[in-house]
């Protein structure tokens, strides 16, 4: 892929999707840069949000559009949820790093998060930003990617056995295109 396209998502099952991000020390040309290329791979493929360990970097940073709207993307260092609401909702969701799979999960409808914006401030003007709906789904969604978690992990029963053949395509692939 051209670097101005933005970067390679990784695909289920690549191990690097399980693994724990590492908090950013310090806001820097490279976080910027890397912040940049996210945000061209989310607008080529298409997606509402994006974590750095989808594109192999193991750094706590996400990329998302916050309102669904063409250039309303936001760049979030080190985000972290301090608070959820009671109230929860259960919608379907995709991944970029999970083609064509889709599950419907339960997420709390309202979060407040703490972050820093690229510009190494804090993101709002208060402690913390409330966010509801579509912003408050995908954040939660793209902090789970730098926790290692990935969005099927919350399926069970019924809902988990309706992708296990499509997760099992995944597998197969992967195994193909390391051969």
């Amino acid at each position: 892929m051209n670097p101005d396209e933005g970067l390679f998502i990784l695909t289920y099952p690549h191990p690097f999707l399980r693994r724990k991000a590492a908090e950013i020390a310090e806001v820097t040309d490279d976080v910027r840069e890397l912040a940049r290329l996210m945000v061209r791979s989310l607008t080529t493929f298409g997606g509402a949000g994006l974590a750095a360990p989808q594109v192999g970097y193991a750094c706590r940073l996400v990329v998302m559009n916050l309102t669904g709207e063409k250039d309303s993307n936001v760049a979030l260092v080190n985000p972290k949820i301090v608070e959820y609401s009671e109230d929860t909702v259960e919608l379907p969701e995709a991944c970029l790093s999970l083609p064509k799979i889709r599950g419907r999960v339960v997420r709390p409808r309202a979060i407040k998060v703490k972050a820093t914006t690229l510009d190494g401030a804090a993101f709002g003007e208060e402690d913390a930003v409330e966010l509801q709906g579509w912003s408050a789904r995908v954040l939660q969604h793209e902090i789970d990617h730098l926790d290692g978690v990935l969005f099927i992990d919350h399926l069970t029963g019924v809902k988990h056995k309706m992708i296990e053949k499509k997760l099992q395509r995944l597998h197969r692939l992967a195994r193909k295109r390391t051969k």
